[in-house]
């Protein structure tokens, strides 16, 4: 059995697309509830059109719902079956980062406006959390429902679901399409445009760089 499966979600506008396949772990979804793709001609199952560039890569949500970006603006929640469920038009600048869901059916993504925003599972607005420059790096969502953003001013945010800004890591250039990876011991790794991977633990403190 393979370990993972590839899901292609063609959500391409009548421009362009240049999203990058979702990896994921079948036990992780909903059995039927993905439309993964099982024909070996290459045919899509569906599509579905934005109307404008999409420049990120989609987020998946426990229920199978599937969250994208385009340059309009816009975040779409799209069903498994290609269907809208609904959209976001509240976002106040582009948007060049990939959208990140939590446990609870948030969906978090970063704006050009130099702010992160919160949505509900249900498409409405929850709260937005402001930095000092652009971001067009991915969130990162930890298993406790802490929210981590990189930003160009340079700084990793760490940001609690309620919005308050729980630790700030400072590299020497700014964060730029940087998100964080996580190890098992909490060890957070990231790069930045000073030329450094920085390793920063759970808490916001330097380990290296």
């Amino acid at each position: 059995m393979r370990l993972f499966l590839l899901l292609f979600v063609l959500m391409c506008s009548q421009v362009a697309c240049y999203s990058v396949p979702k990896l994921v772990r079948p036990q992780k979804l909903p059995p039927k509830k993905i439309a993964i793709h099982k024909n070996k001609s290459g045919y899509a199952r569906w599509v579905f059109p934005t109307n404008q560039p999409i420049v990120s890569t989609p987020a998946l949500g426990a229920d199978g719902t599937i969250y994208i970006s385009s340059l309009d603006r816009k975040l779409f929640a799209v069903t498994p079956f290609g269907k809208k469920r609904w959209q976001y038009e509240g976002l106040d600048d582009l948007v060049l980062s990939s959208p990140a869901t939590a446990i609870d059916g948030t969906v978090y993504i970063g704006c050009k406006d130099s702010y992160l925003y919160a949505i509900k599972p249900n498409g409405r607005f929850l709260l937005k959390f402001g930095t000092q420059g652009v971001i067009d790096s991915s969130p990162f969502v930890r298993s406790d429902g802490t929210i981590l953003i990189a930003s160009h001013d340079a700084n990793l945010y760490a940001v609690s679901p309620s919005g308050k800004q729980l630790w700030t890591y400072q590299a020497q250039d700014k964060f730029r399409r940087a998100t964080p990876a996580e190890a098992a011991d909490g060890t957070l790794y990231i790069g930045s445009q000073d030329g450094f991977l920085h390793a920063i633990s759970a808490e916001g403190k330097r380990k290296w760089f």
